[in-house]
């Protein structure tokens, strides 16, 4: 599992108060203004997705372990309803890179730019595309209005216990209200505090295996939430304007040795109706046309061909290369792929590490990712998801599961598998 925030759930997680994310959170905030901060959150989301003009949403999320950086995001989100233009600027940053990534969308293109990557990339929509995908627009989804949100507002709201008085509201200064909030070890309820537990621990451990940071500790027990605190900001409009959260995480190793984690939340709504997005140079930009159906990169015939990385792994504080890895892609389209993939471990490894031999059976085009089934050597079907990163480079990630949702929409989730590198550049003859 990949710590990364996306806009999306970073608003959720914002203007929801948490109620979407952790429901420690959202426990935090009941007692006398749960309702009315609850009420001012979906009236907010309603306004940022139907009746505003313009808006810019700009938040960060920081990860620490003992005061030392684990994960950071930054997202700067630029919405001009009125002419149909956003914008995003997006940065990851973990304890060993950082990753920038640059969107621009209007009716007619979507623009976008990568870190790693010094092209400026142009999708020019086809005639037809929103006749086959009419909700694929620019704008703001609503998250009270996604599948399942009103079955987790339910359960949320079943989870009250006696915590009714634990926020604080105020009226502020311009005219709107301040809600506050504090909890500490005692006041978690014992369910809350053992699951949220385990589902950070297993991320905050999938995490540090991914980028193979072993000189970080690896949480083993007594994983608890310390205390949880936040403040919710909401204008004379009626409108959440900002907010800040902090999660403290106490938890022991493998040797029994504590250690502190330490999350925090900051997310600001300005320029309402203020916030101008232009549209970028693009005189120098490589441009592609999106189709209905296919709007993606991978279905291309300049996509086939090998793509290969490397198989690598720590040996005695040094990163060695243990073998190859080679994806074999035959043709695509929107009807089938011919290819596989395949593994080769050098002599001496082969206890370390498993080759895995993969062969493609099926292929689903999705809006901006191709869901790929294939057959291990053992005959065992499972699904990968792979997606175009630049011209000369495609993802591939195996063991996945993906949840096609309303409007075409769709969300997946992978499992983090050791030492697999899912980047893979083409080879040139």
């Amino acid at each position: 599992m990949r710590l990364k925030l996306t806009s999306k759930a970073m608003i959720a997680c914002g203007i929801g108060a948490c109620l979407f994310v952790t429901t420690a959170f959202a426990d935090m905030l009941l007692g006398s203004g749960y309702d009315k901060l609850k009420k001012s959150a979906k009236h907010t989301t309603e306004q940022l997705a139907a009746h505003l003009d313009s808006y810019t949403m700009e938040g960060s999320l920081s990860v620490k372990i003992d005061g030392e950086n684990l994960v950071y995001d930054y997202i700067n989100d630029k919405y001009d309803l009125k002419n149909e233009r956003q914008e995003s600027i997006s940065v990851n940053a973990t304890f060993q890179n950082q990753y920038e990534t640059y969107r621009y969308r209007d009716r007619e293109q979507l623009v976008r730019k990568h870190s790693d990557d010094a092209n400026l990339y142009v999708s020019q929509y086809s005639e037809d595309y929103y006749e086959r995908f009419p909700y694929d627009t620019v704008g703001f989804p609503d998250p009270f209005h996604q599948d399942g949100a009103a079955e987790v507002e339910k359960i949320i709201d079943a989870v009250v216990g006696n915590l009714q008085n634990l926020v604080l509201v105020e009226n502020a200064d311009h005219g709107g209200y301040i809600y506050k909030g504090n909890l500490n070890a005692s006041q978690v309820p014992a369910l809350v505090n053992a699951v949220s537990s385990y589902f950070i621990k297993n991320n905050y451990n999938n995490e540090r295996k991914y980028n193979k940071a072993t000189y970080l500790p690896e949480l083993s027990s007594d994983l608890y939430i310390q205390s949880v605190s936040g403040e919710v900001q909401e204008n004379a409009d009626g409108l959440i304007t900002k907010v800040n959260g902090e999660l403290l995480l106490s938890g022991k190793d493998v040797d029994g040795v504590s250690h502190t984690i330490e999350a925090t939340l900051d997310l600001e709504i300005k320029d309402i109706n203020a916030t101008v997005v232009e549209t970028p140079d693009l005189s120098n930009a490589i441009v592609e046309t999106i189709s209905p159906g296919y709007q993606n990169q991978m279905i291309n015939e300049n996509t086939a061909g090998t793509y290969i990385n490397n198989i690598v792994m720590e040996h005695e504080g040094k990163i060695i290369k243990i073998g190859e890895r080679t994806l074999d892609i035959d043709s695509i389209s929107k009807d089938g792929i011919v290819g596989k993939l395949s593994e080769v471990v050098y002599e001496g490894y082969e206890d370390q590490y498993r080759a895995n031999q993969y062969t493609f059976t099926g292929i689903e085009v999705l809006s901006g990712i191709v869901v790929i089934h294939y057959t291990d050597d053992k005959g065992n079907e499972s699904t990968a998801v792979s997606y175009k990163q630049t011209l000369d480079s495609i993802t591939f990630e195996p063991d996945v599961k993906v949840d096609i949702h309303d409007h075409g929409s769709y969300s997946y989730s992978s499992t983090s598998l050791e030492n697999f590198n899912s980047t893979f550049l083409k080879v040139f003859e």
